[in-house]
């Protein structure tokens, strides 16, 4: 049963030089249902479609009031198992993402292409992989589930983000630790490229990794999120850089950048960022913790903004611009392992919606995950 919890707040601080920050007014969060690692977007028609992994499947859901209600949960992938024998070999959906193609396609107009990680706890025995279906109806009837690139026996694949660029080519994006050229525990953004609306994919093509010139550690660059805005592509990671620890950082045009006016502290995790479009903002979310806390209770998911005036139009940097950090209150409190997997769907105007996942200790003192959607607005 989804729940509401009230919460209206205002949280805005100044700049050093005295301009007003950022603004974001929290609304009304909805508690959907048990599931983690939710994802949503504005469909063509109007709703909000959220899609989410619960037990060892993916589900998806969808909301004709801006996420204020939501439909019952559908079975979107199903887990996968390999029996030998007396031996079973279960994949479970890890990561989901989607996105869906304009009305004016060429090929498939309106098509919504999904993408998620199959993961299997013996990955000698099956390794990780990222799939792609599709919908012609709106997400009535699905494709059957095609495999796009599997990892190795040691490394894995994570982390899928399905993006339809301006001139309607789609990339799925991944975190991949296989590649043979990668430095040990390092990790790289990859992309498939398809010019036909899904129908054929591209191999995967590096898009970034790095390596801390300052310590020689890995820089893991992870969980890719992408936008394109006024000509410039902008992509959100986490990455070590020159810390132990790792951070937000966005790639505009390629360019690597630190793109809080305050970086994460260095004794803090900041990982997971999420980066996202209004009319008059361009949105930056990401989860963080001290990196003492291994539970991770007090991880929380941050916001923050930067106003679209102050973005160079020529360059398009976004270096140092994303201020007026705030959280929803009720993430600021304590839980089992604190809220994580955030992502932002933005709506009309300047309204948006957090998507995030909270944990908590069932009856048994298991750990369970509940995906939460919070409306909000930047001023």
């Amino acid at each position: 049963m989804m729940r509401l919890f009230g919460i209206f707040a205002v949280a805005a601080v100044m700049c050093v030089h005295g301009a007003a920050e950022p603004t974001i007014r929290w609304g009304t969060s909805v508690d959907v249902g048990m599931g983690g690692y939710a994802r949503a977007h504005r469909l063509n028609d109007g709703r909000v479609m959220l899609a989410y992994c619960g037990g060892t499947c993916g589900w998806m859901r969808t909301s004709e009031d801006m996420g204020a209600t939501w439909s019952k949960a559908r079975r979107l992938v199903d887990r996968d198992i390999l029996k030998e024998g007396d031996a079973a070999y279960t994949n479970y959906v890890g990561n989901i993402d989607f996105a869906q193609l304009p009305a004016d396609h060429a090929a498939h107009p309106n098509r919504i292409v999904v993408s998620f990680n199959y993961r299997c706890r013996d990955m000698a025995k099956r390794p990780f992989s990222i799939h792609e279906m599709h919908s012609d109806d709106n997400g009535t009837t699905w494709s059957a589930p095609r495999l796009l690139f599997t990892a190795n026996a040691k490394e894995g694949v994570y982390e899928p983000f399905v993006h339809v660029t301006g001139s309607g080519t789609l990339e799925i994006y991944t975190a991949d630790e296989s590649e043979p050229t990668l430095e040990k525990h390092n990790q790289r953004i990859a992309k498939h490229v398809s010019t036909d609306g899904g129908d054929t994919w591209g191999t995967a093509q590096t898009v970034c990794s790095s390596m801390s010139s300052a310590t020689g550690w890995s820089g893991r660059d992870g969980m890719p999120a992408v936008i394109e805005w006024r000509g410039h592509t902008y992509l959100a990671i986490e990455s070590r850089g020159d810390s132990r620890h790792l951070h937000p950082r966005v790639l505009t045009d390629g360019a690597r950048e630190v793109p809080l006016a305050e970086d994460v502290p260095a004794d803090m995790v900041g990982g997971s960022p999420y980066i996202a479009a209004t009319e008059n903002y361009l949105l930056l979310c990401w989860q963080q913790q001290p990196a003492s806390d291994k539970r991770g209770s007090s991880r929380r998911v941050v916001v923050a903004a930067a106003p679209k005036a102050e973005v160079p139009a020529s360059s398009g940097s976004v270096a140092g611009l994303f201020r007026g950090k705030s959280t929803p209150p009720l993430f600021c409190g304590p839980s089992e392992r604190g809220s994580m997997w955030n992502a932002l769907c933005p709506l009309e105007g300047d309204a948006f919606l957090l998507v995030t996942a909270r944990s908590y200790a069932d009856a048994a003192g298991k750990v369970r995950q509940r995906v939460f959607v919070t409306r909000a607005s930047c001023h």
